[in-house]
Formats: structure tokens, sequence, C-alpha cells
């Protein structure tokens, strides 16, 4: 073997060594489930419902002991020939720790349906972004 080769051998071997004890951030929930770890936000809820022409979308935040403000919006959006539209925007916001929106919207016809939430959660001074999205077939 020439010493280009083992040099490049050598080398992965080091990296391999020094990517390996890398931690992810995450917090396992119940059944194995992984759950994203934030730091400011203790629990997000997203239920997205359709029947009857109708959207029903919960979102429920709920920030730390210390969680001063929670703002965002909350977007509901159709996929159309593989993009997602937006068909409706609620801007949100709460005093303290917990956000709580409820919201029906018609529906104009059956498809891919996105409830997409977009919120700054505030605590101590530091603010975190929180993105999460749930999608549903309304068939």
């Amino acid at each position: 073997m020439n010493k280009q080769k083992k040099l490049v051998i050598l080398l992965t071997l080091v990296l391999c060594i020094f990517i390996m004890p890398l931690q992810a951030f995450a917090a396992t929930g119940g059944n194995h489930i992984v759950a994203p770890q934030w730091d400011n936000t203790s629990t997000v809820n997203m239920s997205l419902r359709c029947a009857d022409y109708n959207a029903h979308c919960d979102v429920r935040v709920l920030g730390y002991s210390g969680t001063t403000k929670i703002t965002g919006t909350v977007k509901l959006q159709m996929r159309i020939a593989g993009i997602y539209c937006t068909q409706k925007t609620w801007n949100v916001s709460a005093s303290g720790q917990s956000l709580v929106f409820e919201e029906n919207q018609p529906l104009a016809m059956k498809g891919m349906y996105r409830l997409v939430l977009d919120v700054d959660v505030t605590r101590k001074g530091t603010t975190e972004n929180i993105w999460l999205d749930k999608v549903t077939r309304y068939s």
C-alpha cells in the first residue's frame, strides 16, 4: 500500500474517532419516541382534524417556569401540486407560560393539509424559536 492510501485511511479513522462521541440533544418520550428538547419549552401539542369541509386546528405550548411571553404564527396550508400554499394565518401571543389556540377554518376541497406552528418562547430574557408542523389527509 502506498503512503497516500495509508494517510487517507489514517485520517479517516481519526475523523471517525472525533465524530463518534458527539451528542444529540433530544429527550426520549414514552414508548421510545424521540422528542425535541428545548430550553424554554416544556410541551408542544398540535392537532389538525378535518371533517365536513372544516379544519379544526388546536395548538398548545407550555413553557417552563419563568416563561414570560410566547408569540408567533399558526398557519393552515393545503398541498397543491406538491407545494404547500397558505390558506389562513393567525397571529398568536400569550403573556405567561402557556399558549392555547383553537380555531375552525372552512375548507374548499379535500386533500392534504398542514398546520404550521412558528413561535418564539421567551424565558429569563432568552428567546428560542419553535417550528413544528402537523400533516393530515382529508379524504
